[in-house]
């Protein structure tokens, strides 16, 4: 990102672009995504939600969107080139990411941290390690009812999501690839000497 880059944050009544990017697997948390949008839609909020990727619960998840009624607010692009994926990370305004997988560090958290995407995620491996709530994300349960309370809690809270942006952009710094060879430069003169 672009130094200087800040990203604009929606009042709490604009209708905000939610954001699932993963393949298609049971444990990535696109179906709790989906009931937790449900979730959401009863209690009132609009929002729209674009699910990037596919895969094995492709099926059920758009089987699940049809059978409650969200078809007008969940869009799936099927998988995108890495380009697109950033465009797609540029116009949204929350991460959704309740996997329930035993993740290393998935590339989407490396790009979303990178353009100041306010994240909701679970506590899982990379999440723990990488990220601090609430400073980079909220973090939530695969239960559906929890993913939309942060993210309800999120949605209302404008300086909380100002916030997060800002500090997952300076973050994002510090995982350029020119930071990260830097690093290791400095690493390995150190051993070497």
């Amino acid at each position: 990102m672009p130094v200087g880059f800040r990203r604009v944050q929606k009042d709490a009544d604009d209708v905000p672009e939610l954001l699932f990017v993963s393949p298609f697997v049971p444990t990535k948390g696109l179906l709790p995504t989906i009931l937790a949008c449900q979730e959401l839609r009863k209690r009132g909020f609009r929002f729209r939600l674009t699910c990037v990727g596919d895969g094995g619960t492709y099926q059920e998840a758009k089987d699940a969107v049809g059978r409650l009624g969200l078809g007008r607010v969940v869009k799936f692009t099927g998988l995108l080139p890495e380009a697109e994926v950033t465009k797609e990370l540029l116009k949204a305004d929350i991460l959704l990411f309740p996997t329930s997988h035993s993740e290393g560090y998935p590339n989407v958290f490396f790009k979303a941290i990178a353009t100041g995407l306010p994240v909701v995620t679970t506590n899982i491996r990379a999440a723990s390690d990488y990220l601090s709530a609430p400073e980079n994300c909220l973090s939530c349960t695969t239960d559906p009812e929890n993913i939309a309370d942060r993210l309800a809690e999120l949605i209302n809270d404008k300086p909380l999501r100002e916030r997060m942006s800002r500090a997952n952009t300076e973050y994002g710094l510090t995982l350029s690839p020119k930071r990260i060879a830097d690093e290791f430069i400095e690493i390995f003169d150190r051993l070497l000497c």
